[in-house]
């Protein structure tokens, strides 16, 4: 998993063969470079969302979180970066059941 923070750069690699990925890709290559941390670093979130729902008789509010934690450092030589997220989640129904 990646946090979005982590992320340094991304590259979209176009056409099914490159010299850095001959052949093992259909149409584009997303290549994601993550940086590691240079000095001591925490971060963290939390994310509410909800959905209404009204079809079919079903009429009520789907809700979620997401709860993301992050800590890096860097001693010496060596950097390390550790995380953790939490998604709960309740969706609307995605299929029916009907009679003919």
């Amino acid at each position: 998993m990646i946090f979005a923070d982590d992320i340094e750069r991304t590259d979209v690699i176009y056409w099914p063969y490159s010299a850095l990925y001959p052949g093992n890709s259909i149409g584009a290559t997303v290549s994601i470079t993550t940086r590691m941390p240079t000095k001591f670093e925490a971060d963290a979130k939390v994310q509410a969302f909800t959905q209404h729902f009204d079809l079919f008789g079903v009429n009520r509010n789907f809700n979620g979180t997401n709860t993301t934690a992050t800590v890096g450092d860097k001693l010496g030589r060596f950097s390390f970066l550790i995380g953790v997220d939490h998604m709960e989640n309740t969706g609307q129904p995605l299929q029916f059941a009907t009679l003919a």
